[in-house]
């Protein structure tokens, strides 16, 4: 009754209209802000994952400086989120493999998602290996390089990216060790020493 009535009034004042406007999107983030902060751990990490899996890009970036080291992360498009750590993915994991997924939860295929979510972990930790390799034995391409993988990319396809740069280490690696036999005093510095020194 009282919802009808307050529909049906007419209001003509801009700054009424303004006013209410405003409200209704500040409670709005209200509501958001209260339903994070009351969520179990296990739900929350449910509607993380949804971000990530929507609006999530992977990244790995190489070393910037020596004191440094390269990272893979995940930052967010569209919204205005810190990003999260390789730390912070492998707790999201674990987090999501302890959690019972309940009935009330309002995201279509979670269990779906957190395979996905985990597989691509998987490959990712691959990848960030092989990258960090090459970056650390020196191979020039990989000195400054940032590599991006949208969260929405086919598992499939991530595992042919992770081949390919393993592929390209093993390459990197004996034509080092080719090197090294020819040019014998390579072996008294690292190339990634050399390239600092260029």
């Amino acid at each position: 009754m009282f919802l009808n009535e307050f529909a049906s009034i007419e209001i003509e004042d801009r700054d009424i209209v303004n006013q209410l406007t405003t409200a209704h999107e500040k409670f709005e983030f209200l509501l958001k802000i209260f339903a994070e902060k009351t969520r179990s751990p296990g739900m929350q990490a449910c509607y993380d994952l949804k971000d990530i899996m929507d609006l999530g890009t992977y990244v790995w970036s190489s070393a910037t400086t020596s004191t440094t080291s390269s990272a893979l992360s995940l930052v967010y498009s569209k919204i205005n989120r810190h990003p999260m750590t390789l730390d912070d993915l492998i707790d999201l994991r674990n987090r999501l493999m302890l959690t019972k997924i309940p009935d009330e939860l309002d995201i279509a295929d979670i269990p779906g998602l957190i395979q996905k979510f985990i597989e691509q972990l998987k490959v990712l930790f691959d990848i960030n290996r092989s990258l960090s390799a090459l970056q650390n034995t020196g191979h020039f391409g990989y000195l400054k390089r940032e590599e991006k993988f949208p969260s929405a990319i086919a598992t499939q396809v991530l595992v042919e990216k992770a081949n390919l740069f393993k592929a390209e280490l093993e390459d990197w690696n004996e034509m080092m060790k080719e090197m090294r036999k020819t040019y014998y005093f390579l072996n008294f510095s690292l190339c990634i020493g050399v390239w600092e020194g260029v």
